[in-house]
C-alpha cells in the first residue's frame, strides 16, 4: 500500500509505504485506490464496507487509542 499527500502549505509531494492487509481488502471491494480531496475542522474517517463508501462523523473515537477505536467500528458495522 502507497500514501501519497501534497502538502497545502508549501505544496510538497511526499509518498510512503506500508505492508499488512490493507492494499488486499481495498482491492477485494473493487476498489483500486483513494483520493481524498480537501480539508475538515472535525474528525471523520472513510468507511469502506459492503460496497459502500462513507465519510463518517469520527468525533467519539477522537482520543481512543488504537484498539478501543477499533473496537468501537466494529460495532458501528455489526
Amino acid at each position: 500500500m502507497s500514501i501519497v499527500t501534497k502538502s497545502p502549505i508549501t505544496n510538497t509531494i511526499y509518498e510512503g509505504n506500508a505492508g499488512g492487509k490493507f492494499g488486499v481488502k481495498l482491492k477485494f471491494s473493487d476498489f483500486d485506490f483513494i483520493i481524498i480531496e480537501e480539508k475538515t475542522s472535525r474528525p471523520l474517517y472513510l468507511c469502506i464496507y459492503n460496497g459502500k463508501v462513507e465519510i463518517r462523523d469520527a468525533r467519539h473515537l477522537w482520543g481512543k487509542i488504537v484498539y478501543q477505536t477499533v473496537d468501537l467500528i466494529r460495532e458501528e458495522l455489526s
